[in-house]
């Protein structure tokens, strides 16, 4: 079983054992790879997005380069990456868990049961999906698109923190709400907004 997670860290394990792939930026292609599942990906444009300064034959030589130091870290990636002189495609399959396609499964399930009405199928879902959201989106990279995928994530996460909110306040459940109230803070704590809606609900419980 091949284990990956990228949210509040990036770690990959093999049967349970963490495995070192060695090259940072190998590391980094795999987060990208992974992030952008089931859709080919051009070999220009990955290349571009790690080393936009260099050109399109040294960023693709680096490419490859980092696709090799992958393979050879990794060697089970056979059995979901494809790449061609083109193309990589990172095929969802049986055999992987990714932490964050577990969150977005999860995330989905709560959004189509909150759009029905559904509050008793809501409230696992969402809970599941908050179980799954350790963190923020591979902290230890800054480069544009992780950042694109990072806000992207942690507001999906924000909302299903209000949506419980919102259930348990209805419900008179107080002393939940403030606890994702709570949560709700310490993943924006910039955000005036959580504060509010703490202090309200601490002063109706």
């Amino acid at each position: 079983m091949l284990e990956i997670s990228l949210l509040g860290e990036q770690r990959v394990a093999v049967d349970g054992a963490v495995v070192e792939l060695g090259s940072p930026r190998a590391s980094a292609v795999l987060g990208f790879l992974l992030l952008h599942r089931d859709v080919p990906q051009r070999r220009e444009y990955v290349a571009a997005q790690f080393w936009p300064d260099s050109s399109t034959a040294q960023a693709r030589t680096n490419l490859r380069r980092e696709l090799h130091a992958l393979r050879s870290g990794l060697p089970q990636v056979a059995g979901w990456l494809t790449a061609d002189r083109g193309t990589l495609l990172w095929r969802s399959g049986p055999g992987c868990r990714l932490d964050v396609a577990e969150f977005e499964a999860a995330a989905s399930a709560a959004a189509t049961a909150r759009s029905a009405g559904d509050d008793a199928g809501f409230r696992p879902a969402a809970l599941e999906a908050l179980r799954v959201y350790r963190g923020e989106l591979l902290p230890a990279l800054y480069d544009d698109w992780v950042a694109i995928e990072r806000d992207r994530l942690h507001r999906r996460c924000l909302v299903l923190l209000d949506q419980l909110i919102e259930l348990d306040r209805a419900a008179g459940a107080y002393q939940d709400a403030i606890e994702w109230a709570r949560q709700r803070i310490d993943l924006e704590p910039l955000e005036e907004v959580g504060y509010r809606t703490l202090l309200q609900l601490q002063a109706l419980a």
